[in-house]
């Protein structure tokens, strides 16, 4: 899998503060008494000037795939901390409870891809990248995970492109630097009615826009759900030696 660098540009470009994302030593993951269990990861990002919900600023610049799907690089955030918003504010869940975290836990995140192998009707793709997750934490991003995944990008209409495949966690900081886990990936590069809406030209999708404005995660209803109705576009195992289990 390539390595991605274009986050750490993004970054450096808003004066975004990220400590490294590091594994921990082979020697420090042995013992029995490892935290485990399942993970499940809501995500929801957007294209910089056109903002989140409500028009909210985002936690970068972003790059969006581009409709015709063609092979290129691509870059979605979402909005900060520091604004709440519905699905991102219970982002992140584990079962049993990761001790120390809210059940379900508040989250950010920037989405990053490289699209190749397009086939020649533009409908299908490879596709892998980076989901970086920031834990938010009294309003501030905090804490992160790295996951890494590759999978297909199946066009499905004008307005969608289906994302299937699985992930790896590769990296994290802070409470997480010990964590390690994989699963699979259900999501979709689409245009939301509501970031749509504020495409100059008035398109009515991704197609009239010329690109995909989104970038989201979730199994669930795909027409207006609510955070209740979804569960996570990833959904696997994890185990962190790390943390005590009690």
């Amino acid at each position: 899998m390539k390595k991605f660098v274009f986050l750490a540009a993004l970054l450096a470009a808003s004066a975004m503060t990220v400590p490294s994302l590091a594994k921990k030593s082979d020697s420090s993951r042995g013992g029995k008494d490892k935290a485990s269990g399942g993970i499940d990861v809501t995500v929801h990002t957007h294209t910089s000037g056109l903002g989140g919900p409500g028009g909210a600023a985002l936690l970068t610049e972003t790059d969006p795939l581009s409709f015709p799907v063609q092979e290129e690089s691509f870059s979605y955030a979402s909005v900060p901390c520091s604004t709440s918003v519905p699905f991102n504010d219970r982002a992140l869940e584990f079962n049993p409870d990761y001790p120390g975290i809210n059940d379900p836990a508040s989250a950010r995140f920037i989405t990053e891809g490289e699209v190749t192998d397009v086939s020649k009707n533009g409908k299908k793709a490879d596709v892998e990248g980076t989901i970086t997750m920031f834990l938010c934490e009294n309003g501030k991003e905090g804490d992160q995970i790295e996951f890494a995944y590759d999978g297909k990008l199946i066009v499905k209409s004008d307005n969608v492109a289906a994302v299937r495949g699985k992930f790896d966690i590769v990296g994290g900081t802070g409470r997480f630097e010990g964590i390690d886990g994989q699963g699979s990936l259900h999501g979709r590069l689409t245009c939301l009615e509501r970031v749509l809406a504020r495409v100059e030209g008035e398109p009515e999708n991704c197609a009239e826009a010329g690109m995909f404005t989104d970038a989201v995660f979730f199994r669930g209803p795909k027409n207006d759900p609510s955070p209740a109705d979804i569960t996570g576009g990833l959904k696997g195992h994890y185990e962190d030696p790390t943390v005590p289990t009690s």
